[in-house]
């Protein structure tokens, strides 16, 4: 247990509750009781102060610093002042002074810390007068002392190893603690706040895609006058490869209507031109858009589906078949080897397919629409439409 010692020689003061009080009270105390000639050891001073609403206790500290401070035969190697405690009615400060004791003559001897005096004076604060300094005297400390309580101590005061500065460090470590927590419940806000308002853009976007995103009517009525300018040009100019794949573009799409396989939409610019697959659909009044759709659809899906049906709804039967049929003309044309076009051929396959699309998109039209004439897509080999 370290030596401590408690002050005496305080004035007592009666306050308003009708308690009396000593305005200061000091005691200070070693980390350990035995020490060897050039040990450095540790000694601490600890006062409180009275601070009320009359009267205040003030020390003279200058006589405390480390460097001014005396305890002959030891030595004050150093020593700090920790930042003073304010508890009502009382202030608390504390010095911790690192000592040695140097000296041959000493070994085998109980010497004792001498004992010091802490000068102070009470002052009004109703008139502000400072009243006559006084001392408390701190009693001596022994060192060395063999038995658990030296013979001398008149008081016995359970050690309290923690210091003012043990107390500092503490309320550091907290304050950086509660810093660093904020800043990470900050960014953590952060993220949340922006991974929330990337989720709604995504999902406004989303939901923007899906409102550009055309009818089946007019995905058939951009195939039907895509069929039309194309009979054009080649009353024109002829038949060409290029002529032969803008055919085939359109009428896939349009057989993935007719087997209810979903067509691909994607908006362009008003300077982007159709690539090989794609046709160009115009839409929208107060806002006009230009959509490119495709389809992957062939004849080979087309003749399934027949197969699939074969015996049931002969008219959606005969418009699939001119489909296919039409498909498989184009298809061949332009994918063949020989460059060699069957005029012809491609004439009537391109009149059976006009004739296809054109019955077909009045299956989607406004009024077959009210009416009930378009059934809802169901599963694969179920019809997208019927009578």
């Amino acid at each position: 247990m370290a030596a401590l010692g408690p002050g005496a020689g305080a004035q007592t003061l009666s306050t308003r509750d009708g308690l009396e009080r000593d305005p200061i009270r000091c005691w200070w105390r070693t980390d350990q009781t035995a020490i060897v000639v050039g040990e450095h050891f540790k000694l601490t001073l600890t006062c409180s102060l009275l601070e009320t609403s009359a009267i205040t206790a003030m020390v003279n500290r200058d006589s405390l610093e480390p460097r001014a401070l005396q305890l002959t035969p030891f030595e004050v190697v150093s020593g700090e002042r920790h930042e003073d405690i304010l508890s009502a009615p009382w202030r608390y400060f504390q010095y911790a002074y690192e000592m040695r004791l140097l000296g041959s003559e000493f070994f085998g001897q109980d010497v004792n810390l001498p004992s010091i005096g802490v000068t102070y004076r009470v002052v009004s604060n109703s008139n502000e007068t400072a009243g006559q300094e006084q001392t408390l005297l701190l009693p001596p400390l022994p060192m060395r002392v063999m038995s658990l309580v030296p013979r001398e101590a008149n008081d016995i005061r359970d050690d309290w190893s923690s210091t003012f500065a043990a107390i500092e460090a503490r309320r550091f470590r907290g304050t950086s603690e509660l810093v660093a927590g904020s800043i990470s419940v900050g960014f953590a806000v952060v993220l949340f706040g922006t991974a929330l308002v990337r989720g709604l853009v995504k999902s406004r976007a989303s939901k923007r895609r899906q409102t550009a995103m055309l009818p089946i009517g007019a995905v058939l009525r951009g195939c039907a006058a895509a069929i039309r300018e194309l009979r054009r040009e080649v009353g024109r100019d002829g038949w060409n490869l290029e002529r032969v794949g803008q055919a085939l573009a359109a009428l896939r799409v349009a057989a993935a209507v007719a087997l209810g396989r979903p067509v691909a939409q994607a908006p362009v610019g008003p300077d982007v031109s159709a690539r090989e697959g794609q046709v160009l659909v115009r839409g929208g009044i107060l806002r006009p858009t230009r959509t490119a759709v495709s389809a992957p659809t062939g004849a080979r899906a087309v003749d399934r589906q027949l197969d699939t049906a074969a015996g049931r709804r002969p008219v959606r039967g005969i418009r699939l078949d001119q489909i296919g049929e039409s498909l498989r003309v184009f298809g061949t044309a332009r994918y063949s080897r020989d460059e060699t076009l069957d005029a012809a051929a491609l004439d009537a396959a391109l009149e059976r397919a006009e004739q296809a699309v054109s019955r077909l998109r009045l299956r989607y039209s406004w009024p077959a629409r009210v009416t009930g004439g378009v059934a809802k897509p169901v599963a694969t080999g179920s019809p997208a439409w019927f009578r």
